[in-house]
């Protein structure tokens, strides 16, 4: 390996401790200090991350048994509960996860095979993939979270049994849902947020079993967004930094894609809010600080918890590029 992607020193564990809740150093100057992102990371312990999120992996994802109604699913903060009740199993521990936010610094990144290599993909809020979106983001997906509005929205297209609506029937915008969820089958979809809007979430599985969708489906006795808040002392944690800090609990290795709130990328190139449409986002005013919780994510890459990725054909990282190259 040559000197340009030196691998992270595997003997040292990696103490992120309190610093993760201060504020980190300019973030353009930190790409100087990144290891080769194609480098296995071995890092003993996440630091404070993994330490506060759970005490005990299981407690961060359940998924439940094929088999269980939507309406017979039970949920517990409680992992005695949890047991007693015997409908679930933890997530699976795994080397890789490619976590993919949905920032319009994807597009044009080339990043879709490197994401698609992890042993994990986890992507958000029912985000498009694959196809015309695959170059780019990839087309694998291993964990889907869905938010609170796509759960209404899942139930109000597919309340009623459609037998008598055939796919041309729906709506515009059904039928969009319809591809969207049609695409994650096989996967689980992941109920992250509180459980007092469990009862939303099984309206709407119960709506995608009558039109075939076949998923697990899974849930978290452990908010993720309320350990993030503590971890990393945001007043309100974006649906990525959430995901993430849950997935410290089941990932060896993470690598973070799509997480960047800005306008321009480094060489001054407009972005969109998301990868998949025109929407625009102040983020200097929205509610979640993300340019923050950008910073602390690229403090915590300079520390080799995580990898942060949003170029992988070179045009202004060229990490990816160069190892693709060292070991072609």
């Amino acid at each position: 390996m040559p000197s340009h992607c030196p691998k992270i020193d595997t003997r040292r564990p990696y103490e992120v401790g309190a610093e993760l809740g201060q504020q980190p150093g300019n973030s353009r100057s930190n790409y100087d200090a990144y290891k080769c992102p194609h480098d296995v990371i071995r890092t003993t312990q996440m630091g404070r991350v993994s330490s506060l999120a759970s005490a005990k992996r299981e407690g961060l994802i359940q998924v439940f048994q094929p088999d269980t109604p939507p309406r017979k699913m039970k949920t517990s903060e409680k992992m005695s509960v949890i047991v007693e009740n015997n409908q679930t199993w933890p997530v699976p521990k795994v080397r890789t996860c490619s976590i993919v936010g949905n920032a319009g610094i994807l597009d044009d990144s080339v990043c879709g095979d490197v994401i698609d290599e992890a042993d994990m993909v986890i992507r958000l809020n029912l985000a498009y993939f694959g196809g015309k979106y695959g170059r780019d983001v990839g087309s694998k997906v291993n964990i889907m979270t869905l938010n609170l509005s796509l759960y209404k929205a899942v139930t109000r297209c597919f309340r009623k049994h459609p037998v008598h609506l055939t796919y041309e029937k729906y709506t515009e915008k059904c039928r969009d849902l319809f591809d969207r969820l049609q695409a994650v089958n096989g996967s689980i979809l992941w109920h992250f947020k509180p459980l007092g809007h469990f009862k939303e979430f099984q309206k709407a599985l119960t709506s995608l079993h009558k039109i075939g969708i076949h998923v697990s489906f899974a849930y978290s006795p452990k908010r993720p967004v309320s350990v993030a808040r503590r971890v990393f002392k945001l007043p309100s944690p974006s649906t990525g930094i959430a995901i993430f800090t849950a997935a410290t609990q089941f990932c060896s290795e993470i690598r973070l894609f799509g997480f960047y709130p800005f306008y321009q990328d480094p060489t001054n190139r407009t972005l969109r809010y998301h990868y998949y449409d025109e929407m625009q986002l102040n983020y200097t005013k929205n509610k979640h600080k993300m340019p923050h919780e950008f910073e602390l994510l690229m403090n915590m890459e300079k520390r080799g918890v995580l990898r942060v990725i949003n170029d992988c054909a070179g045009k202004w990282d060229n990490r990816i590029l160069r190892c693709k190259q060292q070991n072609s």
